[in-house]
């Protein structure tokens, strides 16, 4: 969504980006902005103990492809990595305790179901934009209101981290007959083949 973007823009136009297009570079600007320990500060305060976030995504995803910890290998860097399929050191898996990113389903729901309620915001209007932003009608029944964020990540062995990883995620709210159903579904699994996505698992 942020390919070549130059100068200034609106935070709103990042979380759009972030939330509604999962990019990476807008949740990077975002947490740049915001701190890694800040997020980190108001997981910790909600009690979301399994959640646990990198101090960038792309700082994520270079040490997953070897770079040494806390080192940020550039846009360029990606590109170069990607194209030439090599990685730049010994891999690291995608879950581990250095740098990643992780959740369980119990913690998603307890942060929609607050984050919904506007317990996270000072202000309503924070809580009508937070909505506005995750505002979805594509995985929900027709006219029913929902809310929510999905996202996943497939290491096969083209990328040279973990050759057979795959996570998929997608949790919010949706509002039936004005009742608030949270939900979250996650999973993670391995494959027999390292460049399947789905069979044989």
């Amino acid at each position: 969504v942020l390919a070549n973007l130059t100068g200034t823009t609106a935070a709103r136009s990042i979380l759009e980006a972030m939330i509604t297009h999962s990019d990476n570079t807008a949740t990077d600007i975002a947490l740049l902005r915001v701190g890694p320990d800040r997020v980190r500060s108001l997981i910790a305060a909600q009690g979301l103990a399994a959640t646990l976030i990198p101090d960038s995504t792309r700082r994520f995803f270079s040490y997953n492809v070897g770079a040494p910890l806390g080192v940020d290998i550039g846009w360029s860097g990606v590109q170069e990595v990607l194209t030439s399929g090599r990685a730049l050191g010994t891999p690291h898996r995608p879950l581990n305790d250095q740098e990643t990113l992780a959740s369980s389903a119990d913690d998603l729901v307890s942060y929609y179901k607050q984050a919904l309620a506007g317990r996270l915001f000072t202000k309503p209007t924070t809580l009508s934009e937070f909505k506005r932003i995750h505002l979805t009608n594509g995985f929900f029944p027709e006219d029913t209101v929902g809310y929510g964020k999905g996202g996943s990540g497939d290491w096969v062995a083209d990328s040279m981290v973990v050759a057979d990883f795959h996570a998929i995620s997608y949790a919010g709210q949706m509002v039936v007959n004005a009742t608030p159903v949270t939900f979250c579904f996650v999973v993670n699994w391995t494959s027999v083949d390292p460049k399947s996505t789905s069979d044989d698992l």
